[in-house]
């Protein structure tokens, strides 16, 4: 088999992995919402957090937005990082293309405007504190273990790219 059918096999088969993975995180965040949704009564009547109709128009372009950030991201694991977004499955290069030029983790800022996003489409006030939760959550998990573990791997190309790359708010 020649070098070039190798590598497109290669791919094809990251990018199935990436397809799996993606599709479980998603159902099962999308599981986890449902479940939470059975607290927005009491949410509701003790904290005084009913969403307005239109609340699901901005719901829908924060899905969007979400959704593009989060697929470009993937894209960019798969063709130039040669892994999956998985932890145990990561990408074999480091990846500062793409979105990854402007933040660190903007696949962690496209899922949070999806979970957010949905959050407001079912005008659910728990799934929004759960979009708030899984934004602490992935900043200590973020700054505890995912940076530690990249600077081993990558060393000085992983510094510099923190040098030049904020961890959140993109610049």
């Amino acid at each position: 088999m020649n070098p070039c059918a190798l590598q497109r096999l290669k791919t094809a088969w990251v990018g199935a992995r990436t397809i799996l993975f993606g599709s479980l995180f998603v159902a099962i965040w999308w599981l986890i919402a449902a479940f939470v949704r059975h607290f927005d009564r009491t949410l509701t009547r003790y904290l005084h957090l009913p969403l307005a109709p239109w609340s699901a128009v901005v719901g829908g372009a924060c899905m969007l937005l979400g959704a593009a950030i989060a697929l470009s991201c993937v894209f960019n694991f798969v063709f130039r990082g040669r892994g999956t977004p998985a932890p145990f499955d990561p990408p074999r290069q480091l990846v500062g293309a793409g979105p990854y030029t402007y933040c660190r983790n903007p696949m962690y800022i496209g899922f949070f405007l999806l979970l957010g996003g949905l959050g407001l489409c079912w005008r659910s006030p728990a799934v929004l504190l759960l979009d708030l939760l899984a934004v602490l959550g992935a900043h200590i998990l973020v700054t505890t273990y995912e940076e530690p573990h990249l600077r081993r791997l990558f060393g000085s190309q992983y510094i510099d790219y923190c040098g030049r790359v904020p961890r959140w708010i993109p610049k």
